[in-house]
């Protein structure tokens, strides 16, 4: 049926990630700070006013892998009424992580061209992905934040401490703990290529993929969303005990860290249980001294999707040759679940997620000139960043979150190219104007 093909390869790839800084931009130590005779108050702290201290880091990684692929053409003929052709393909990885271990992951798929100017295709295969050095290493980073609510809290209290104008510490570092991602991913698309227009292509393909321990890392918004429901889950247990007797230290996030129960949070929550059913009220706890937006490894994340091509490639003529190309993708789902008791989080248009994306590009090309113009469209999506708990309209999401509108942005270049003898032969010169039409950002 024809000749089979082989391609196989290998690789060695060394990773480090290094961030030192100086004892005073840095984290003092006890030592630092009787060296450089500052006060003793500065220790776990920097002497830079505004900065939170930072710790050093420095990981290094050892990767080597060999790849192999495998084309098999199992039937052909093209006077067939059935198959024209059809193809099998096999490929596989190894990949050795000084950190991870080993591992093998498989491909397989098939290719059918039905009619002259129509292929079906398919394909199964399966992906690891070690995590980055910054997410397992990275020194812990103490910053400041504004705009989440500590809910549970607010509705009792009514304190400016407990809303989203409160100035909170949010606690960021690596996580040494993180495991590898895991996918399974699933594809089949047709390709055609229409006799009755010369040089148009369409191809049209599904996709689905399934990842278990899906790399991904909370923001304080989303930490303190699901702190908020545990609190409120675990003060509806055991209905038959008085509130007051019910003990939340072990209950939360475990991403949020809070401090003791001071007896005037005793009585602002009394206060607030006072004449409410046991189903309504609310256990005492302390206010919020930290959020840990660490990473972590969620259960699993579904995705799904389309992805569209159409091109177009007529005969050149007297003045060049012309290509045009339109490329869409829909994102059908993405779905996340942090842990198997938590719920799925739809994330299809959040977090940079859109439904839509494309890009048209039309260029031309004549002699030793070309020019190019591209377009990129990005659909709306939520800003996780910003969210607002008193704000609504057209502009913000039932979630809360910011909405940032969709958008275009054209680019265009024109090129030349120096042949034959000189000092600028097999030179290229290239004028490009980014954003032509001055478009302002969507947000």
């Amino acid at each position: 049926a024809g000749a089979v093909g082989l391609a196989a390869g290998g690789e060695y790839r060394r990773e480090t990630y290094t961030d030192f800084r100086d004892a005073e931009s840095g984290r003092l130590s006890a030592a630092d700070v009787q060296r450089l005779g500052l006060r003793p108050s500065l220790i776990g702290d920097n002497n830079f006013l505004q900065v939170s201290p930072s710790d050093n880091t420095d990981a290094r990684r050892d990767v080597t892998a060999a790849f192999a692929e495998l084309s098999v053409p199992l039937h052909r003929n093209d006077r067939s009424p059935g198959f024209r052709t059809l193809t099998f393909s096999a490929a596989a990885r190894f990949e050795r992580t000084s950190d991870f271990g080993r591992t093998t992951k498989p491909k397989v798929g098939l290719a059918a061209r039905v009619l002259p100017w129509a292929t079906v295709r398919a394909s199964v295969n399966e992906t690891f992905r070690a995590p980055n050095l910054a997410s397992l290493f990275s020194g812990a980073v103490q910053r400041s934040i504004t705009g989440v609510s500590d809910a549970y809290r607010a509705a009792v209290t009514g304190s400016s401490d407990d809303g989203a104008s409160a100035r909170r510490v949010s606690l960021r570092a690596g996580n040494p703990a993180l495991m590898p991602e895991k996918a399974r991913t699933l594809s089949a698309g047709l390709a055609l290529a229409p006799r009755a227009i010369n040089g148009l292509s369409l191809t049209i393909d599904w996709w689905q993929i399934a990842q278990t321990d899906a790399l991904t890392r909370l923001d304080a918004a989303d930490i303190l969303a699901q702190d908020t429901a545990l609190l409120h889950a675990a003060s509806a247990t055991s209905p038959s005990t008085p509130i007051a007797q019910v003990n939340l230290s072990a209950a939360g996030s475990p991403n949020v860290q809070r401090r003791e129960v001071t007896p005037a949070d005793r009585a602002a929550f009394a206060a607030y249980n006072a004449g409410r059913p046991r189903s309504e009220q609310r256990a005492a706890v302390g206010a919020i001294g930290a959020i840990a937006e660490s990473y972590l490894n969620a259960s699993r994340r579904d995705l799904a999707g389309f992805d569209f091509v159409v091109g177009y490639r007529p005969a050149p003529t007297v003045v060049g040759a012309f290509h045009a190309m339109l490329e869409a993708a829909y994102l059908l789902q993405y779905d996340e679940t942090l842990d198997r008791a938590s719920p799925r989080t739809d994330l299809s248009w959040r977090d940079g997620n859109t439904r839509w994306k494309g890009s048209f590009t039309l260029s031309w090309s004549h002699r030793d000139w070309s020019a190019a113009i591209f377009s990129t469209y990005t659909g709306r999506t939520q800003d996780a960043f910003l969210r607002t708990s008193t704000q609504t309209g057209r502009s913000v999401s039932p979630d809360g979150f910011l909405i940032v509108e969709s958008s275009w942005l054209t680019n265009l270049s024109v090129t030349r190219q120096f042949n034959g003898t000189g000092l600028l032969a097999r030179t290229s010169v290239r004028l490009a104007v980014t954003n032509v039409f001055d478009a302002e950002p969507p947000f």
